[in-house]
């Protein structure tokens, strides 16, 4: 007789894996994913990894999409907890949204791997799409209520701000937040 785990255990262990395969990516690259390795990052044995997932695409795949679901959830956490009445408001939550991110050890190198596979892959890349268009529309009506001229160009400028100076940081992890802020009071200016 076999006995089923409860169902909670299997979204914990699916979780693990999800998290096991963002570290595997960001540390060793898209091409790496692995049934194997992702269950040895996971603390679980790989059969657990081929159970959840049946092939490395679904497993790359159902990664792709937990990671645009933890940003967008980091992203409504720091939007609920911050003043945004006022374009300082607004860089304040952006600046604590690229902080957050960076914080984690994987979390930027893993979006710039994900974003690359995406790219190859037409249906991942239509969902980035609509979910950095959802994105670009949150953030622009938090800007159209502090009366910012042309708010969905301002949010898209401010995005890709975002990713620029996560890539800079790549390479200069020198830089701090307090350099992004300036940039973004810089751009902002030409918005109010």
């Amino acid at each position: 007789m076999t006995t089923k785990s409860p169902p909670n255990e299997k979204l914990k262990s699916r979780e693990k894996l999800l998290r096991g395969a963002l570290l595997v990516i960001a540390t060793e690259g898209v091409d790496a994913i692995t049934h194997r390795r992702v269950g040895k990052a996971a603390g679980v044995s790989h059969g657990v990894a081929s159970y959840h997932f049946k092939t490395r695409d679904d497993l790359v795949n159902e990664t792709f999409l937990f990671h645009l679901n933890e940003l967008e959830q980091l992203g409504n956490e720091i939007v609920q907890n911050r003043d945004a009445a006022s374009f300082a408001g607004v860089i304040d939550n952006v600046v604590e949204f690229v902080k957050r991110d960076q914080a984690s050890p994987y979390w930027v190198r893993a979006d710039y791997e994900l974003i690359l596979y995406a790219s190859r892959n037409p249906p991942l890349a239509e969902t980035f799409r609509e979910w950095e268009e959802a994105v670009t529309f949150t953030l622009a009506d938090k800007l159209r209520a502090i009366d910012v001229h042309d708010p969905i160009r301002a949010a898209r400028i401010v995005i890709n701000m975002i990713r620029a100076f996560e890539l800079e940081c790549m390479t200069n992890p020198a830089l701090g937040l307090e350099e992004f802020r300036k940039r973004l009071e810089l751009i902002g200016s030409g918005f109010i």
